[in-house]
C-alpha cells in the first residue's frame, strides 16, 4: 500500500513539473498592446487625450505616453513625446498645451518593453480658430435718476480665455475703452454691474468690451435715459458786493427732466446744512428772475464785512436740487491802501472805497511830478493874480502844512502834473462815483470826527469811510483872503464847468462839504482849495 502511495505522489509532482515547463515556452514576451482614446477638450491651443496600455507583452514596460505630431503616424523618434507614468490602472490620460491653433494634430499612445514599442490606433484632431471674442448683448435695466445695472452676456471667448472684460460708459455715443470704465469678469459668460452716481434726465451710452489673445471686441453701442430729477446746478458766483450789499448769480446746468417751479438761495452765518430750515442763523429768498438757466439775488441791508454762507436752489415736481455753497464778504467801509510818496518826498495814507483808492490826506507838494517848481503866493495881492500858484493856509507853513496841505490854483490843476506818478485829480465824474457809493449822509460820513478842526460837531459824525475830511476853506476872491476855514472842506475836481451863467473860462467843478451837505459846485478859478488825488 505505502509503494503505491509513493509512486502516485511522484507521479504527480512529474506532471505538474511537465506542465509548467510547456506554459512558460508557449508564452514568450512581446510588443505591448495599446489603445488609443479619442480627444477631448479641444481649444485653439491644448487637448486632453487618453490611452490603455491593454497588455505588457509578458515584460515590464519601461516607457509610455503618447505622441503627438502634426504629421500622420506619430513615433517615439519623430514626434512630440509626452511620457507618462504608468499606473495600476493601465491609464495613460494627460493635457497637452502649447499648441498651434487650427492646426490638425494626430495621436497615438504607446508603451515600450524589452521586446519593443507598441502604438495605439491613430486619432485625429484639428484645434480651434482662434479669433476675437463675441459679446452677444448689452442691456440696461433698473433705471433711476441716479443708476442703471447693465447686463452683458458673452456669445463666445474667441477660443481663448478673456484676460480683461468690463463696461465702457459716457453721454458721448463714440465710445472707447478710455471713457468710463468698469472692469468686471465674466461669471456664466454674463456681467451685471450697476452705474451710481449718473446725472438725472441725461442719456447715456454704453457698450461693453472683451479682450483675448487676439485682441480687443466692443459690443454694439446701447443707450438709455435716466429718470427726471431735481435740478442740477453748474455754478453759484458773486457778481457783485458792497459794504452791505452782495449780489449773487445762480446757474443751472439743468432742470431735472421736469418743469421748474421756483427758485431762490438759502443764505445765512453759518454752513447751510444739506436740507436748509429757516432759524435763526438761515433764511430764504425766492428768486424772480429766473429766465430758465439762471437767476440772480441781491441781498440787502447786511453789515459791512460780513461773512455769509449761500446756497441756491430750485424746485420741480421731482423735488428740490441744490448749488454748492457760496461763501461771500462784504466789503469793509475802506480798507488800507498802500499809500504813496510825492515828488517833495511827502507821504500820503490811502484808503480803498469801493475800487477807488483814494489819498487819506490834503496834498502838500509844492512842486510837480516832473519836478518842476509851483510858485508860492505868499500876500494876499500876489494870490489875485492869475497864474499857477500855491499857498498854505494863513501863510503859516508850519503850523498848517501837515493837516491842510496846500491850496492851489486852479490852472495847477488842469496842468496834470500835480499829483504824484500814478495818481491824478479826480474828475467830476469820480467824485460822483464816490458819493454814490457810500449813498446816504454823505456829510456825516465823509467828515473827520470831533473838534480839532471843525467848530461843531454832533454824534451822527462817524467818518466810516475814513476820508476824514478837514475844514480848510478856501482862500477866497476878494482880496486872496482865507475864507470858511473850520466850517467847511473844499476840494477841486479836474473838470471845468462849461457854459457858466458867469463865464466858462472862469469856473470849475469842486467837492464842497460844509453846514451838513455834501455837493459838487462850480467855483471861481481864481480861489485857491485844497486837493484830494486820486489813483489811475
Amino acid at each position: 500500500m505505502k509503494k503505491v502511495i509513493f509512486w502516485s505522489c511522484t507521479l504527480l509532482y512529474t506532471t505538474l513539473v511537465l506542465i509548467t515547463s510547456c506554459k512558460k515556452e508557449d508564452a514568450p514576451p512581446t510588443i505591448p498592446q495599446v489603445s488609443t482614446n479619442q480627444a477631448t477638450e479641444v481649444s485653439y491651443n491644448s487637448v486632453k487625450c487618453s490611452g490603455l496600455i491593454t497588455s505588457d507583452g509578458n515584460a515590464q514596460i519601461t516607457d509610455c505616453g503618447l505622441c503627438i505630431s502634426d504629421k500622420a503616424e506619430p513615433k517615439i523618434d519623430n514626434s512630440t513625446v509626452i511620457k507618462i507614468e504608468k499606473t495600476q490602472t493601465n491609464i495613460l490620460a494627460t493635457t497637452i498645451n502649447s499648441l498651434k491653433p487650427s492646426t490638425t494634430y494626430y495621436i497615438r499612445a504607446f508603451a515600450t518593453n524589452k521586446i519593443g514599442t507598441g502604438y495605439g490606433e491613430q486619432i485625429t484632431f484639428k484645434t480651434l480658430d482662434l479669433k476675437s471674442p463675441v459679446i452677444k448683448s448689452v442691456l440696461a435695466s433698473n433705471i433711476t435718476k441716479s443708476s442703471a445695472s447693465i447686463n452683458v452676456e458673452l456669445q463666445d471667448d474667441g477660443g481663448s480665455p478673456i484676460k480683461e472684460s468690463g463696461i465702457c460708459w459716457g453721454t458721448d455715443p463714440n465710445l472707447t475703452n478710455d471713457d468710463n470704465k468698469t472692469i468686471s469678469s465674466f461669471s456664466q459668460n454674463k456681467i451685471t454691474e450697476t452705474l451710481a452716481n449718473l446725472k438725472c434726465n441725461t442719456t447715456y451710452y454704453v457698450k461693453a468690451y472683451a479682450k483675448n489673445d487676439i485682441g480687443i471686441t466692443y459690443s454694439n453701442v446701447t443707450s438709455f435715459k435716466t429718470s427726471p430729477g431735481e435740478p442740477n446746478f453748474s455754478k453759484i458766483e458773486l457778481i457783485d458786493k458792497t459794504e452791505t450789499t452782495l449780489t449773487v448769480k445762480v446757474t443751472l446746468s439743468n432742470d431735472g427732466g421736469a418743469n421748474i417751479s421756483e427758485t431762490g438761495i438759502w443764505w445765512g452765518s453759518k454752513p447751510i446744512p444739506s436740507t436748509p430750515i429757516s432759524d435763526s442763523y438761515t433764511s430764504y429768498h425766492i428768486a424772480t428772475n429766473f429766465d430758465g438757466t439762471s437767476f440772480t439775488v441781491k441781498l440787502e441791508y447786511l453789515a459791512p464785512n460780513a461773512t455769509l454762507h449761500i446756497k441756491g436752489y430750485a424746485k420741480n415736481s421731482v423735488g428740490t436740487g441744490y448749488s454748492s455753497e457760496l461763501i461771500a464778504t462784504t466789503d469793509p467801509y475802506f480798507r488800507e491802501g498802500a499809500g504813496v510818496t510825492d515828488i517833495d518826498g511827502n507821504q500820503y495814507s490811502s484808503i480803498i472805497i469801493g475800487d477807488q483808492e483814494w489819498m487819506k490826506e490834503n496834498l502838500k507838494t509844492t512842486s510837480y511830478n516832473d519836478g518842476t517848481k509851483i510858485f508860492l503866493a505868499e500876500d494876499n495881492s500876489c494870490w489875485m493874480n492869475y497864474g499857477e500858484r500855491y499857498c498854505w493856509l494863513y501863510n503859516d507853513k508850519d503850523k498848517y502844512k501837515d493837516s491842510y496841505g496846500a491850496f492851489y490854483s486852479w490852472e495847477v490843476v488842469q496842468t496834470n502834473k500835480l499829483c504824484p506818478t500814478g495818481w491824478h485829480v479826480p474828475t467830476e465824474e469820480e467824485y460822483s462815483k464816490l458819493l454814490k457809493h457810500i449813498g446816504n449822509d454823505l456829510y456825516n460820513n465823509l467828515r473827520e470826527k470831533g473838534t480839532e478842526h471843525w467848530l461843531s460837531s454832533n454824534n451822527n459824525i462817524t467818518d466810516k469811510y475814513g476820508f476824514k475830511a478837514l475844514p480848510g476853506g478856501q482862500r477866497y476872491l476878494d482880496g486872496g483872503k482865507f475864507h470858511k476855514t473850520g466850517e467847511g472842506g473844499y476840494f477841486w475836481t479836474s473838470t471845468p464847468l462849461i457854459n457858466d451863467y458867469i463865464n466858462e473860462n472862469n469856473n470849475a467843478k469842486c467837492l464842497n462839504i460844509e453846514y451838513g451837505s455834501v455837493s459838487l459846485d462850480s467855483y471861481s478859478r481864481l480861489a485857491g482849495l485844497n486837493v484830494r488825488c486820486i489813483k489811475n
